[in-house]
């Protein structure tokens, strides 16, 4: 194949597409171009320009590209950044996207893409952690920070150490353009040492300030991909960083990292930063073997036209599809029961069936509690019969009253409740949630992907419970809280403890929520196996009855916590919720990007020069003052951060 590769040039100087362009070479012979937003370069070597000559052009992030096209190119791909495509608080989008297959390299770019119908696919990079040196040395605490954006200043950062001591601190003074700092910082005695670097042509100060430290604060508020952070994690170091893609798509808070809601500053707690830093490298190292399976699939998605992917469903980006088949057996891990409670669930119990019988590589049964069904289920569970532990057909009052009878019927050590509808995220989700739990551990849990009724998917990722516990006691909640609780499709707990707890039937709901943190009450050991495990699909209970699922998380907050933050939290809650989507956009936003996209189909050019005046600082200005009839302050430039989602994935 002859491919062409049009990139951002600040990537030119960074090389932080290298590795992309390097697996496009086993396809072809590549040819790189590169510009500038602005579209100078694109007029320059763009006037020559012929998209017949390649059999494939890709695009990096330089949407701007996309006027050198016709829109007729059988096979573009276009492999935009999420950072970049934040704008005006919202996502950016234009028709002309739609003609090019989509790269995701972000949970939360994916679901954009998917709301919007464009043929696309998602995957995760990892960088390969045997060429970074583990750190070893945790005796004392050395931080680094490179300073590049107003919204993260060193003062935020010292903020963020709080009384934890740090023997050195090393600040890289190299803001990016625009981002100078105002003021002069000044560090808090805890730091013991604070150095400063500045940007050099070679790098060495910066390089050398990085390997001595063992904490490393993210720089940026929003990545597409975040390559330091990848690094610093793989190097095994305790990395800080804002709840918020890319970063809190790698990181789980407490476990593997350490995560913080811009705005809402809190001290964190760095004394588990040895082993925090351990498991980040250590998930690195699982994800570069993601990353490296799932290669074959990337290339096919490069070199198939985009007809010939319209119209199929994209997989799962955690599946795995060309891994090596799973080892069979037993292998020295726990049997684990595996129970779907169901009543009239016809239409989606095969799928959930399907999902759990495929397991392979661990050692688990199946049981199916049925409420007595009326449309078919019955059919379906006994043509299940034979590869059934058990299975039965009685009246209950609820699901949690039919999960309090699963301990009664089931032999494993441990017990994972998958709802009919809801799946496992691969056919080796139980061998990997269970590859590395200690021995003494009772509730064992990961990730969750969330399905919309609309089929975008996003990523959940469950939080250290320790930690998750410990903000409940002191007060400190918020979105990034309740989203960190596990879901309970992606959670065993031992046999003996759930059949001591039992569920709290009185509530209709989100009585797992309330096991969970009963059992850590009375000191349960929980381990994150930080493996994506099921797929949790809208439309339960907590969907259709929102206002009581909220109330419950409300009265289960207050019986464990501290309950005054409780309530000023859900107060907040109910009315982000309550808010319409629409005000995530400003109205002069809204406007702009209207006209762009209508300019777009019908003069490209006129488009582009209307982009161009809406994103400067004083056209926006200009535009919201004749809007509101009042002097408005331009808008920051750089990323945008959004509204917290909606808090509608239950546990």
């Amino acid at each position: 194949m002859r491919i062409a590769f049009i990139g951002h040039s600040y990537h030119q100087k960074t090389g932080s597409s290298r590795f992309w362009v390097d697996l496009l070479r086993q396809l072809g012979t590549v040819e790189q171009m590169f510009g500038d937003p602005d579209g100078h370069a694109l007029r320059g070597w763009g006037v020559e320009f012929d998209e017949n000559r390649y059999d494939a052009i890709v695009i990096w992030q330089l949407h701007e590209a996309f006027q050198l096209l016709s829109g007729r190119h059988p096979n573009v791909v276009f492999v935009p950044m999420y950072d970049a495509m934040l704008w005006a608080g919202d996502f950016y989008w234009k028709p002309a996207f739609r003609s090019a297959k989509i790269a995701c390299f972000s949970w939360a770019l994916r679901r954009e893409v998917m709301r919007r119908g464009a043929v696309h696919a998602g995957f995760q990079y990892f960088p390969d952690p045997s060429s970074c040196a583990p750190v070893e040395d945790f005796s004392s605490l050395r931080g680094f920070f490179w300073y590049r954006r107003k919204e993260i200043t060193p003062a935020v950062v010292f903020d963020l150490c709080g009384d934890a001591e740090f023997e050195r601190f090393t600040v890289h003074d190299a803001p990016d353009p625009g981002h100078e700092a105002e003021s002069d910082w000044t560090a808090p005695r805890t730091i013991l040492r604070l150095d400063r670097t500045v940007w050099s042509e070679d790098g060495g100060d910066y390089a050398a300030a990085v390997c001595n430290s063992n904490v490393y604060f993210a720089p940026r508020p929003c990545e597409g991909i975040g390559m330091s952070v990848l690094e610093a994690m793989a190097a095994g170091r305790c990395v800080v960083a804002p709840h918020a893609p890319t970063m809190n798509e790698y990181i789980s808070h407490g476990t593997n990292g350490l995560l913080y809601v811009p705005g809402r500053p809190s001290h964190l707690d760095f004394r588990a930063a040895r082993d925090i830093g351990a498991r980040a490298r250590e998930s690195v190292e699982r994800g570069y073997d993601r990353w490296r399976t799932a290669i074959p699939a990337l290339l096919d998605f490069v070199a198939t036209p985009t007809a010939a992917l319209a119209g199929r469903r994209p997989p799962v980006a955690v599946r795995n599809s060309y891994a090596a088949a799973p080892r069979s057996g037993r292998d020295g891990r726990p049997l684990v029961s595996v129970v779907t409670v169901c009543r009239n669930a016809a239409a989606v119990l095969p799928g959930t069936m399907a999902s759990v019988l495929s397991q392979a590589g661990c050692s688990f049964e199946y049981v199916v509690l049925d409420g007595e069904s009326s449309d078919g289920s019955l059919e379906i569970i006994r043509h299940h019969a034979g590869q059934l532990a058990t299975w039965r057909s009685a009246p209950d009052n609820g699901p949690y009253d039919a999960m309090n009878a699963a301990p009664e019927v089931a032999r494993g050590e441990f017990v994972l409740f998958m709802n009919a509808g809801d799946s496992f995220a691969s056919d080796d989700a139980l061998q990997r949630m269970f590859a590395r739990v200690p021995e003494d551990a009772e509730v064992v849990y990961g990730h969750h992907i969330y399905r919309r009724d609309d089929g975008s998917e996003e990523l959940s990722r469950a939080a250290d419970f320790e930690m998750t516990w410990s903000r409940l006691q002191r007060g400190q909640l918020w979105f990034d809280w309740l989203g960190g609780i596990p879901g309970h499709q992606a959670t065993a707990v031992r046999r003996d403890l759930l059949a001591r707890l039992r569920f709290d039937t009185n509530y209709r709901i989100a009585a797992d929520h309330d096991l969970l943190f009963r059992a850590r009450a009375q000191g349960a050991r929980f381990f994150n196996s930080d493996e994506v495990v099921a797929i949790y699909v809208a439309g339960g209970l907590s969907s259709r009855q929102q206002e009581v699922c909220w109330k419950e998380w409300a009265k289960i907050a207050r019986s464990h916590g501290d309950a005054q933050a409780a309530d000023v939290f859900y107060a907040h809650f109910e009315a982000v919720n309550a808010a319409p989507a629409s005000r995530r956009m400003d109205k002069a936003g809204r406007m702009a990007m209207r006209t762009i996209a209508s300019l777009d189909r019908y003069s490209p050019l006129m488009a582009r020069i209307a982009e161009q005046i809406a994103r400067n600082p004083r056209a926006r200005a200009l535009v919201r003052r004749l809007l509101s009839g009042a002097p408005t302050r331009p808008p920051q430039s750089g990323a945008v951060a959004a509204e917290p989602r909606r808090a509608d994935t239950p546990g």
